[in-house]
């Protein structure tokens, strides 16, 4: 996703949140560190939108944590929030609820898995 699309979403989420005065942002999706650099425009147009609208905007990143780096953590610590680390099961289980790489499906033993 694009940082624009991304600040149009927030936006859009502002704009019709009424008279609430917390709203929660959750970074979640694949792995939203492959794309830092939209979750960080978009944290800090909602950082500004705070000081111009009353609001609050919390902020949630849920990451597998393997691209966590120091910046990474910095960012993180300073403007975000909650963070949320995912971790898979099992590799059969994991396997058996994820498609293989380009959505292919995967084949375990005699029985095909979506």
């Amino acid at each position: 996703m694009s940082p624009e699309t991304a600040i149009k979403a927030l936006q859009f989420l502002i704009d019709h949140s009424g008279d609430r005065q917390n709203i929660e942002v959750d970074f979640f999706g694949g792995e939203p560190l492959l794309n830092f650099e939209t979750l960080k425009q978009t944290v800090f147009y909602g950082r500004e939108a705070e000081i111009k609208t009353g609001k609050q905007i919390h902020f949630t990143v849920t990451t597998n944590g393997i691209l966590l780096d120091k910046a990474k953590q910095e960012f993180i610590n300073r403007y975000i929030d909650n963070v949320v680390i995912s971790i898979d099961g099992r590799k059969e289980v994991h396997d058996a609820v994820r498609s293989g790489q380009a959505g292919k499906a995967r084949t375990t033993g005699s029985s095909q898995i979506l």
